[in-house]
């Protein structure tokens, strides 16, 4: 799942009028930290393995998979519900956190990318929370 257009717009719109900066976070081999498959599947392991007629069980989504992205979205979206996020109504790739009663930061989802923009209680509680949880590429 990836944020909607008209979602992204909001955002940039809202951080724009709220006078926040955009911040961005990439993470690294993003399917491979989602949940866990629930399913079994067995792959042909790569030939630089040099283990003829083996078969590995793969314990999480890889790219490629149909159900890749969707085993990621769940983590992702579990954890910044936990850290007290709601998704929007009509787009679930668009997080919004309130802080002391008031909007304090949104979020857009667009696969392994995170676009954030808040107050500092948002950049210091949600955006370093999420650098800490997963391994990133790279944030700015």
């Amino acid at each position: 799942p990836t944020v909607d257009r008209i979602s992204s717009n909001l955002f940039y719109a809202i951080a724009a009028n709220e006078g926040w900066n955009v911040e961005s976070i990439d993470v690294t081999s993003a399917f491979l930290q989602g949940e866990p498959l629930d399913r079994d599947i067995f792959v042909v392991p790569p030939k630089e393995a040099n283990i003829p007629g083996m078969l590995w069980h793969m314990k999480k989504a890889a790219y490629g998979l149909s159900d890749a992205s969707r085993r990621w979205w769940i983590k992702v979206i579990e954890f910044l519900i936990k850290l007290g996020g709601r998704t929007l109504v009509g787009d679930e790739c668009m997080i919004y956190f309130h802080h002391e009663g008031k909007l304090a930061g949104l979020i857009c989802l667009h696969v392994d990318d995170f676009k954030g923009a808040g107050k500092d209680w948002f950049k210091t509680n949600i955006m370093d929370a999420i650098e800490k949880n997963f391994k990133i590429s790279k944030r700015d």
